[in-house]
């Protein structure tokens, strides 16, 4: 169920939660490493601007399980991303992302249930697309992230599975 919140104290609480999280995130994520420290120059900056069209929260799944990813802009060097899967009315999964520059390039950092970050290295991007790989990495090797029109295909491959989800744009920002 989506719920539109309108009121002043919801946009407040909204606010209040995404920076707990926020908070939450940083804390579980321990010291930012040093491969992350150039993200804040410029040159970072502008490494992460092609990557806007992933900003937004991302919503799709079945009546079994839903899927929900909300992504930051690329304001400051780094974009942030909450995913969550819902079962009957319950949290099932969560996994905090970022995407930062260092001097290796682009990576996508995954932490699924909170876990130590695991990198993937930017290997394509295109207007709309960009695929990570880590091939030393057991599941996923590669994570490929589509944007057509208001859905966004994410695809996780690694050996012989593949699993996809296919979410629509249910807000432009967090």
């Amino acid at each position: 169920m989506i719920r539109e919140n309108t009121g002043v104290m919801c946009r407040l609480r909204c606010s209040f939660s995404l920076a707990t999280a926020a908070a939450a995130f940083a804390i579980m994520s321990g010291p930012a490493p040093a491969l992350c420290a150039p993200a804040s120059s410029p040159a970072a900056d502008a490494r992460l601007h092609g990557l806007s069209w992933l900003e937004g929260v991302w919503r799709g799944g079945s009546s079994k399980l839903e899927t929900e990813e909300r992504w930051t802009s690329s304001e400051g060097g780094m974009m942030f991303a909450v995913n969550r899967s819902f079962s009957g009315g319950r949290v099932v999964h969560f996994e905090f992302l970022r995407i930062a520059a260092d001097a290796q390039g682009v990576a996508l950092f995954a932490q699924p249930r909170g876990k130590p970050p695991t990198r993937f290295q930017k290997v394509a991007q295109t207007p709309g697309s960009v695929t990570f790989e880590n091939l030393s990495h057991d599941f996923p090797q590669r994570i490929v992230y589509l944007r057509r029109g208001d859905a966004l295909e994410v695809r996780a491959e690694g050996g012989d599975k593949v699993s996809r989800w296919r979410w629509t744009r249910v807000s432009p920002g967090m």
